[in-house]
């Protein structure tokens, strides 16, 4: 199966692949990588216009998926499609995220800015 481009995150459990997800404003797609099957959709709030959503990462469990772009990162409950919560983040927003192997800690990185200095 072709997946479409976008940004991916990928969940294994027990060594094998069980969920996909990637960004398709306003929501972000899931399916069952075994069989391909579309699982409901997680919709995005729709704040000031278009939401930009750069990164994803499924907890080990699958049971928490985490998504940042240029505003807060946005924590989901997979299993009921709803917000769980949201982490504030540097002015810079995300360019990566992940959890540690026991999904207790999830760690952000943000892009740092260039300083051009005169002499």
């Amino acid at each position: 199966m072709a997946w479409p481009c976008g940004v991916f995150a990928r969940w294994q459990a027990g060594g094998g692949c069980r969920g996909y997800a990637r960004r398709l404003p306003p929501h972000i797609s899931l399916w069952e990588l075994e069989s391909g099957k579309a699982l409901p959709a997680i919709e995005l709030p729709q704040e000031g216009g278009m939401t930009i959503l750069s990164n994803l990462a499924f907890s080990p469990d699958g049971k928490t998926l985490a998504s940042s772009g240029a505003g807060p990162i946005q924590i989901w409950d997979v299993m009921t499609r709803r917000l769980a919560g949201q982490l504030a983040t540097p002015d810079t927003g995300t360019s990566s995220l992940a959890f540690s192997p026991r999904g207790r800690v999830l760690a952000s990185a943000a892009p740092t800015p260039r300083h051009s200095c005169g002499t």
